[in-house]
């Protein structure tokens, strides 16, 4: 990197030599400015082929340091570009207290690598269990992937128990902030998928009834919508949210439409029927999870 790679805004040599030195020898990029953040992230994402626009990594403080952390998108991108193949190759449980899947990764020039993702189980029944068990896959897939493409960085399933704030890559706002519990942002969207995919098959009025259940109605809220609201409150400080306004709208528009698709299903199924979803507004569907 050079003195071109990250630009100062204020053209001081040796606050540039200061800020480097921070990024290459300390792994430390809080003493970069917001400016100079964004062009090292965009430099970043075209040396390894992402789309920064889609947000493939996320600051966090850990250990006193700034660093880079991997999403979803990040690891989705790097098997798409490398031609990244994943097989889960076991699955096992160690004693009654930890669940640890192994998955293996192949380039096409046959070089392959394992990681293991492992999650506590103790006392974890139904949903709570059902989620952990697909969080250890979740890890081993996007831990292998880093692996296997050089990228020694964290992944957001392996933020357990880190509670500092997470600043997003566009800026050091202290009121934007990403998920401060990836593993709520990612249990809420497979709730979510679960949905789809009940609405997929839903082709009876009893069907329609336990998907409604599941997603609830705007006069009657369900589980799921009281979890969403929870983990983003806009009247509370940004310091209590779990997941980030951008995630919350796009659980927002996936609960609406699939609310309005099965409310239709729903008549089609039983017209006579006395109960049936409430209709849907044109409003932020966001909305919907911070009725009360």
């Amino acid at each position: 990197m050079n003195d071109r790679a990250i630009q100062t805004t204020n053209g001081a040599g040796d606050s540039t030599a200061l800020a480097i030195e921070s990024v290459l020898v300390q792994g430390d990029l809080s003493k970069l400015s917001p400016p100079q953040r964004v062009s090292y992230y965009n430099r970043v994402c075209d040396s390894l082929g992402l789309n920064p626009l889609t947000r493939p990594f996320e600051f966090i403080n850990l250990s006193g340091k700034l660093v880079f952390y991997a999403r979803r998108d990040c690891t989705d991108q790097l098997r798409n570009i490398n031609n990244v193949t994943v097989r889960i190759v076991s699955r096992e449980k160690l004693g009654e207290d930890v669940y640890v899947v192994t998955a293996q990764a192949t380039l096409p020039n046959g070089r392959s690598d394992e990681s293991t993702g492992a999650v506590p189980i103790a006392r974890l029944q139904g949903e709570n269990l059902a989620n952990a068990l697909m969080k250890a896959e979740t890890k081993a897939k996007r831990r292998v992937t880093l692996s296997i493409c050089g990228l020694s960085v964290l992944d957001e399933s392996e933020l357990d128990g880190v509670r500092e704030q997470v600043h997003p890559a566009s800026s050091g706002a202290q009121d934007e902030m990403t998920s401060l519990d990836p593993d709520v942002a990612e249990q809420l969207s497979q709730r979510m998928k679960v949905a789809e995919v009940m609405l997929a098959g839903c082709d009876s009025y009893g069907k329609a009834l336990l998907l409604r259940d599941l997603l609830g109605t705007s006069d009657r809220r369900s589980k799921l919508t009281i979890d969403i609201q929870a983990a983003y409150d806009p009247q509370k400080p940004a310091s209590t949210w779990l997941i980030t306004p951008d995630q919350h709208r796009a659980l927002g528009r996936t609960w609406q439409s699939v609310h309005r698709k099965c409310a239709k299903l729903e008549k089609e199924l039983a017209p006579s029927a006395e109960a049936s979803f409430a209709d849907v507004d044109e409003a932020d569907p966001a909305e919907e999870f911070s009725r009360e």
